[in-house]
């Protein structure tokens, strides 16, 4: 889908030359308007520009010197410094320049005299000819150049008696030009060569002087601070002889160009004057400025002359220059069925989405290219090929009928093999590490556009990557990475890498990618550099790359899902990797290990490669083989990767494989460098080319569209989405970067977000939305939609009351929370609570109407009301020590999931108060409470394996379904037993329950033996898992707060042949018996 906004996307088309003035001559004319002036530069100024349009767009605007030297000493009748060194630059747009290494030379001032009015004292200083000078450099570059003399004499002026004055006075910019280095980072002042420019400082004198008339008749220490060169507020410029601007005289449609005007003067300075003009455009219909310097062009059908001007006041001289231009509709170049550069795209994934009419191939024609030598790797689009052989020459042959367009021949003896977009082919040549370019040449007439110089320090290169109207390369004196301007050739960025040999990298919207290996400044991995700046954006690490020399043999390969492929060859001779890097987590997904030795291809989700000569079909996430395929010879060289067909290439033969069917359905006795462009599938071979006709098949019927992905989605998450085109014939194809999505318009704020193509990220709420799908192709559509629910995911929080924190977030047992409440109030519906038993927690907690389930861990913990009832019952309850209302209340509607489990609870006046709540009390001890439970209002609990004993008042007060329970007073229902529980010590509160198999003593840390067994044991619900408590068990759970965790009591096994546990001794137990019996016996022949 193409979505044009005006001005929104930022073409940037830099310098070239064809700019004009408005007059031919030197005579002045007036325009339309009557207020502006057009002139001619009637100096050598015009001229002089061409040395200065690689420099930097924004001028220096202050000059501050450095303040840090403490003090100065002031001689009686010699000179003394009135400044020091420079410390930074400020900049036109804000931006700060720090100083570097350079030179620089500073003069000094001589007292002159004095005059008095007043309390005001003036002291004249004598100040002539040279003030200060500086060159600064950065790397190769010289960013800073100017020199600066007195404009007249300086004026110290100050209060008697004072310690500080104002020193002030005026330079003259006396000269500002880069000196034979090379300069497209040089900034220049914003005050031109010829101008006159305040400067001011603060003196002070130190150590008890003052000023007087006679201060300078004596030696005294001084320091000067806030000294500051204004080159913006200039006092007095040289005649304004003329504007000039500087940028491309033809124009795309559609987009945003940088144009550069330059200040001319009489006296021959040049100044930038960028962010300072005032610009219009004469056909308003054309495009207009909504920036300074950047013109924005309208949309366009057909070609349209206009003019563009830029006006400049200095002084009071105004001055406007022109220059024509022309803006065209854009030539949409190569389409996606073409093979305009390495790999096809810019991806580099091999891919074309086409089908082919495979019984409709033919051969149609044989063409020589020269004498002798191979050819390079081959390219296609609009009807012609584009071959090259090293730096030898490059030739352009007709895709129809074989005939060689046009040549050009070179004098390198190395080249590249060349790339194509918007009308242009482009090839980077060079002898090693010298005479290197990066060329330009029109694709239909030949002309050369333009020859860029480059550094270089290897002897081959891989094809250049077009991409959005720049051109990114490798190259660099030691390793890099550049980006050109794909129209002027203009270079825009460089970036250090470590220095490898024979790759190019791939490029999407907004990075650039390139897979190298280690160097002793480098460390191997994945470099993600931005697009628009070059810097750095970040590095994947592959610890184990393994480089067989400095030659990388490959590009980056661009998948799907944010997957990118990097191919590490020859670690030994039948070894290589292929690293899978995946962009979200900044990670390696998944490595393989095997003969890998050349490019990988990427089409619908599968990866193919060829491994030993076999070619595999994986899964493009993870790795997984899908399939492979191979015949007599081994396959060798890349793969092409259509919707229908594959076609890959042996010793002898070109293949066109079905990977439906997983067979060759054609055969050609050509082999070499193969591209598929125009439904035709070119191959080279020695010095030859060969054409063969694929034409595409039918349009398949489009049966609908999928959006695959996860229907639910976890807060605090990011959830990519797929969208699957199904045709007839069972093809189903990967489109998520093609269709339209719309995510839910009505859905609540803040719900979540869609980053493109499809990643949902949501937040901290739940709800549902839903994602919907379009997919137009080949006048077919078909939409879809899928309905996503937003889930908070079923999450832990650990309690432990010793070493827990409630500031922390309780998401691991390394960092638990000290109170239950705290993991109350931060749960969920869904969540568990899981609290360290062996320990009391003396706080009264509320579900607070959650569904969670808050359970103990290891062993029992304890909810502790502050105090016990007496186990003697001649004390009642209300003359017992005060205690809290309830350890555990539920009053907020709970259900039956609201499950409290393995607790002891006691100590309260109601151990457990159920208002509204209708939870579950599963395997807990209430004892020596005022109630153990009680029940108000509609809430109707379950309470089932609990043991209520001891409680001063009533066990269970106001109903509730009770189901496996031992309970003291009694309660309804068959299951249920009021049998003495035999705890080992209630008054001394230990909760365990006697057992003549054993039961565990925590005062000694060891089993024991009882001498009677409690009736407690083997007593819970049968249906319950009894596997968590110590065997022997006796197969059923015990009741209590210990029933179901590893020290509950221990009892053997009713029947010991019920192996199967389920109270019944049948065939299914003697099947087990038998199984086990056959799986152990030590059998013989």
């Amino acid at each position: 889908m193409r979505v044009r906004v005006l001005f929104a996307v930022m073409v940037f088309v830099c310098v070239s030359w064809g700019g004009v003035l408005a007059a031919e001559s030197a005579e002045s004319q007036t325009d339309y308007s009557g207020d502006q002036v057009f002139a001619e530069p009637t100096g050598e100024g015009a001229s002089l520009l061409e040395g200065y349009f690689e420099c930097s767009p924004y001028t220096i605007d202050k000059i501050c010197m450095d303040t840090t030297t403490s003090t100065q000493n002031y001689r009686s009748g010699y000179a003394f410094r009135i400044a020091e060194d420079v410390d930074k630059f400020v900049l036109s747009n804000g931006s700060e320049i720090e100083r570097t290494s350079g030179n620089s030379i500073l003069n000094r001032v001589f007292f002159d005299s004095v005059d008095v009015d007043g309390p005001t004292i003036t002291y004249h200083m004598r100040s002539t000819g040279h003030f200060y000078s500086i060159s600064v450099f950065s790397e190769e570059h010289q960013i800073v150049g100017f020199s600066l003399h007195f404009a007249g004499p300086m004026k110290l002026v100050a209060t008697e008696g004072s310690t500080t004055g104002t020193l002030s006075g005026e330079l003259f910019v006396y000269d500002d030009n880069v000196n034979n280095y090379s300069g497209n980072r040089f900034h220049y002042l914003s005050a031109p060569k010829g101008s006159r420019i305040p400067i001011s400082l603060d003196f002070t004198v130190l150590y008890g002087e003052k000023f007087t008339a006679d201060l300078f008749d004596s030696n005294f220490v001084y320091k000067v601070s806030n000294i500051e060169v204004d080159c913006d507020d200039v006092i007095e410029y040289p005649a304004l002889d003329g504007v000039r601007i500087i940028g491309p005289a033809v124009v795309p449609e559609d987009s945003c160009i940088e144009y550069r005007p330059f200040a001319i003067y009489a006296n021959n300075a040049i100044s930038p004057i960028s962010g300072k003009a005032q610009w219009s455009c004469s056909d308003s219909g054309v495009g207009g400025f909504n920036k300074p310097d950047m013109l924005a062009t309208y949309p366009l059908d057909t070609t349209v002359e206009t003019t563009i001007s830029a006006s400049y006041c200095a002084g009071e001289a105004n001055r406007t220059g022109e220059l024509s231009v022309t803006c065209v509709p854009k030539d949409e170049g190569p389409t996606n069925t073409s093979w305009p550069m390495y790999q096809a795209n810019p991806k580099h994934n091999s891919y074309l989405p086409v089908t082919i009419d495979v019984q409709s191939m033919q051969e149609l024609w044989t063409t020589r290219i020269g004498t002798r030598g191979y050819i390079n790797r081959i390219t296609a689009a609009d009807g012609r090929v584009y071959t090259s052989r090293q730096g030898e020459r490059l030739d352009i042959v007709d895709g129809t009928t074989g005939a060689v367009l046009w040549s050009e021949f070179f004098s390198q003896n190395q080249g590249s093999f060349p790339s194509y977009a918007n009308g242009i082919v482009y090839e980077q040549i060079g002898n090693s590490s010298s005479d290197t370019w990066l060329v330009a040449y029109d694709a239909k007439s030949g002309e050369n556009i333009f020859k860029s110089p480059h550094g270089a320090q290897w002897q081959n290169y891989y094809a250049p990557t077009p991409y959005d109207g720049y051109v990114y390369l490798n190259g660099g004196t030691y390793g890099g990475c550049i980006s050109f301007d794909a129209t002027t050739g203009e270079r825009q960025w460089f970036a250090e890498l470590p220095m490898y040999d024979q790759w190019t990298p791939a490029v999407d919207g907004s990075f650039v990618y390139a897979y190298l290996g280690d160097t002793p400044s480098y460390e191997a991995g994945l470099y993600v550099l931005d697009r628009e700046s070059g810097l750095l954006a970040y590095r994947i690490k592959d610890p184990d790359f393994f480089s067989y020399a400095r030659e990388m043999y490959c590009a980056p390969v661009l998948g799907g899902d944010g997957n990118v492929f990097g191919l590490d060859r020859f670690i030994s001779d039948t070894v290589s990797r292929i690293v899978c890097f995946d962009l979200q987590t900044r990670s390696i997904r998944y490595v393989l290990e095997g003969d890998y030795r050349y490019q990988p291809s990427v089409a619908n989700g599968i990866l193919y490669v060829i491994n030993g000569g076999v070619i595999e079909a994986r899964d493009e996430i993870n790795g997984e083989l899908l399939w492979e395929y191979s015949v007599e010879d081994d396959f060798i060289g890349e793969i092409i990767a259509t919707d229908s067909h594959l076609f890959a290439k042996t010793s002898t033969q070109t293949h066109v494989i079905s990977p439906y069917t997983l067979e060759t359905v054609r055969t050609y006795p050509f082999v070499g460098h193969m591209a598929l462009s125009d439904e035709r599938l070119y191959i080279s071979h020695e010095n030859y080319l060969t054409a063969i006709s694929a034409p595409s098949s039918k349009t398949l019927q489009l049966l609908g569209l999928e959006i695959r992905g996860s229907e639910e989605i976890n807060c605090y998450s990011t959830e990519s989405y797929q969208a699957v085109a199904v045709y007839e014939g069972g093809h189903e194809f990967d489109v998520t970067e093609e269709v339209d999505w719309i995510m839910d318009p009505n859905m609540p704020e803040g719900l979540a977000i869609m980053d493109p193509p499809a990643k949902i990220t949501t937040f901290d709420q739940v709800g549902v939305t839903k994602l919907a799908a379009k997919y137009t192709k080949n006048g077919q559509s078909a939409s879809t939609v899928k309905t996503i629910e937003i889930v908070h995911p079923e999450m832990t929080y650990y309690v432990d009351g010793q070493v827990g924190d409630d500031a922390g977030y309780g998401i691991s047992e390394d960092e638990p929370f000290a109170t239950i409440q705290r993991a109350i109030e931060e749960a969920w519906d869904g969540d568990t609570v899981s609290v360290a038993g062996g320990m009391v927690y003396e706080e009264s907690i509320d579900f607070l109407g959650k569904a969670i389930h808050v359970k103990s861990s290891g062993m029992p913990a304890e909810l502790f009301g502050g105090a016990l009832a007496p186990v003697d019952e001649s004390v009642t309850a209300a003359s017992s020590t005060s205690r809290a209302l309830t350890c555990a209340t539920f009053d907020g509607y709970e259900g039956r999931d609201s499950v409290l489990e393995n607790f002891i609870v006691s100590g309260s006046m109601n151990g457990i108060f159920c208002g509204t709540g209708s939870p579950t009390i599963r395997n807990c001890t209430l004892v020596r409470n005022g109630y153990g439970l009680s029940i108000w209002q509609a809430g109707n609990p379950l309470i089932e394996n609990c043991i209520s004993w001891g409680n001063s008042i009533a066990d269970i007060y106001g109903g509730g379904e009770v189901r496996y329970s031992c309970i003291e007073r009694g309660s309804p229902g068959e299951t249920n037993i009021t049998d003495e529980p035999a705890f080992v010590d209630l008054a001394g509160q230990d909760y365990h329950l006697r057992s003549e198999r054993g039961r565990y003593d925590p005062a000694v840390e060891k089993w024991v033996l009882d001498d009677v067994t409690s009736p407690c044991i083997d007593a819970g619900d049968p249906t319950a898992n009894p596997s968590d408590e110590r065997m022997p068990n006796g197969g059923r759970i015990n009741m209590g707060a210990y029933g179901g965790m590893y020290y509950a009591s221990m009892n053997e096994w009713a029947m010991s042949q019920d192996f199967n546990r389920d109270g019944i001794v049948d065939m299914a137990d003697l099947a087990i018996f038998a199984s086990a019996w056959l799986e152990r016996m030590d059998w013989h022949e």
